[in-house]
């Protein structure tokens, strides 16, 4: 008779009972028993036919990723399988006996004395026969014991960096770890390296960063620089003693006894996400400090900002650093603990100085604002403007502001309540294309000023005309008025381009006079040469006749 015990390291305890369970069945066993207390350990019972024995082991342990102890135990039950049987026949024969003097027996208390004694005869041979089943099973199908664990997940812990801080300082620690998604009870222990008790915390928190969660952020005062530097180990390990979750982490913390430089960040802020916030810092450097560096850490995991420009300023002798622009993305992990650190030297030495600013990041509030559909109204004529608006929550000191689009004063006031405000308002002219009214609301909240606007067109058509006797006199008047306007303007554009061109009009025109003074003179010539030729002629004819 064949006993394995097995201890295995698995990924996956319910996958690999279960891929167990499927070995055994598969080589025509069956599963004793299983226990599955938590998700990181468990224990199941096979049995397989003893001659696939080394088989089933191969196949079980390719279901681990470790396997941390392997034990075969044999044990020869022969001896023990005969004897049974040999009692067996025994208590089989001594029962033939005792049924042969029970149907003898002539007296109630023969029989009575005769039927106990078969009674226990014939237990025995029951327990013998599951004896016997037994050894034969036990020795045909091995027993294989598998106790499995989870195997060790690091949780990748991350302290952060390095620091360096001052005696008596407030120092805050916030570790980051890698988490898996289905699982959020966690112990944390922070040592802080000198001597001081540990913290213990189970409190995390998840990111934005999918598989990631931080701790809840812990302070601690060094009071002696003389140990330094110190080193700071924060662990984290799942809920139990068994739990194969587990991390940690260890930074070096060095402490300075250096002088400090008194430094203000300003008052804590609300800001809306997205939106840019400006910081700035002022100090006041001891006598003979006059190099300066700082650096803005914003309390969310961008990247730091340093700098060394700053000014003195003008109402006092304190300095301040130059403006440093930052953009909160997201209000999750809200509030955010905005601190700068800066250092002085000159000829004093060295000076540092340190500050914090609570900055907490909330979502805009959303003004819903409809102005209404396009509209037609008259010119002249005083028509009522009507828009509506939400009043979300956190906005206060509402206010509005129509724009009609002519020219006209807006049209402004306060919204005290309700959810709607209604204006009137008159267009003094039509015109072709339509008018653009604005309707404009106003709300201040904490995260700063809050606007929406809604535009409606709006078409104006000209007034009802005057008739009298039939005859449209203001219709036709302004018709008289239009055909002037145009015939105006045609004279003036015309005016405009004969002065463009009056340099060509007169090139022009000193070349026509030209051209005509050349074609008199070519006429006079001609004229002239008529009338002396005749008399030229006859004296002509005579020279030739002599």
């Amino acid at each position: 008779m064949r006993t394995v015990n097995i201890s295995l390291v698995v990924s996956d305890i319910q996958m690999s009972m279960d891929g167990v369970a499927n070995i055994a069945a598969n080589m025509g066993g069956w599963t004793v028993s299983s226990d599955r207390s938590d998700d990181f350990s468990g224990r199941i019972a096979v049995r397989v036919p003893a001659e696939r024995l080394d088989e089933a082991i191969v196949q079980v342990r390719g279901v681990a990723v470790d396997i941390e102890s392997e034990i075969t135990t044999s044990k020869d039950v022969t001896d023990e399988y005969f004897d049974a049987e040999a009692r067996l026949k025994n208590q089989r024969t001594t029962e033939t006996a005792l049924l042969n003097l029970l149907e003898q027996a002539l007296r109630v208390e023969d029989a009575l004395a005769i039927q106990k004694t078969l009674t226990e005869v014939q237990e025995e041979i029951e327990r013998l026969l599951g004896t016997l089943k037994l050894l034969e099973e036990t020795s045909a199908f091995s027993l294989m014991n598998v106790a499995m664990r989870v195997e060790k997940v690091d949780l990748a812990v991350d302290a952060g960096p390095d620091l360096t801080v001052n005696v008596g300082e407030t120092v805050r620690f916030k570790a980051s770890f890698r988490a898996p998604d289905d699982f959020s009870d966690y112990n944390v222990i922070w040592n802080f390296g000198d001597r001081a008790a540990p913290f213990f915390d189970n409190f995390t928190a998840p990111t934005s960063e999918a598989g990631t969660r931080v701790t809840a952020s812990v302070t601690h005062v060094f009071d002696d620089h003389r140990d330094s530097p110190y080193f700071v180990d924060v662990k984290i390990t799942g809920p139990s003693a068994t739990s194969p979750l587990g991390g940690q982490d260890t930074i070096k913390v060095t402490v300075v006894d250096t002088e400090q430089m008194p430094v203000d960040a300003g008052k804590d802020q609300t800001v809306a996400v997205d939106r840019n916030m400006r910081f700035r810092a002022l100090f006041e450097p001891p006598a003979g400090i006059d190099d300066f560096t700082f650096t803005w850490d914003f309390g969310d995991g961008t990247q730091l900002v340093a700098g060394n420009r700053v000014v003195l300023t003008e109402d006092s002798d304190r300095m301040v650093t130059a403006v440093a622009n930052h953009v909160f993305s997201t209000a999750e992990e809200s509030p955010y603990i905005v601190q700068i650190e800066m250092t002085g030297r000159g000829e004093a030495g060295a000076v540092e100085g340190t500050d914090k600013v609570v900055v907490t990041v909330t979502e805009v509030p959303v003004i819903d604002v409809f102005a209404g559909e396009g509209i037609t109204v008259e010119e002249s004529a005083e028509s009522q403007f009507r828009g509506t608006f939400t009043r979300p929550e956190g906005v206060t000191n509402m206010r509005y502001r129509w724009t009609f689009g002519d020219g006209s004063t807006p049209d402004t006031g306060s919204l005290e309540d309700g959810n709607a405000v209604e204006v009137r308002h008159a267009y003094v002219l039509h015109r072709s294309t339509p008018y653009t009214a604005t309707l404009t609301v106003t709300g201040d909240s904490e995260a700063g000023t809050v606007k929406a606007s809604s535009v409606v067109q709006v078409s104006v058509t000209e007034g009802k005309s005057w008739v009298v006797g039939g005859i449209d006199i203001e219709g036709n008047g302004k018709d008289a008025v239009r055909s002037l306007s145009v015939i105006t303007n045609g004279l003036v554009t015309m005016g405009i381009w004969v002065l463009v061109f009056s340099p060509l009009w007169g090139g022009g025109l000193a070349i026509v006079l030209i051209l005509s003074r050349v074609s008199s003179r070519g006429r006079q010539r001609r004229r002239s040469s008529e009338s002396t030729a005749p008399q030229e002629r006859p004296l002509l004819q005579e020279n030739l006749d002599a």
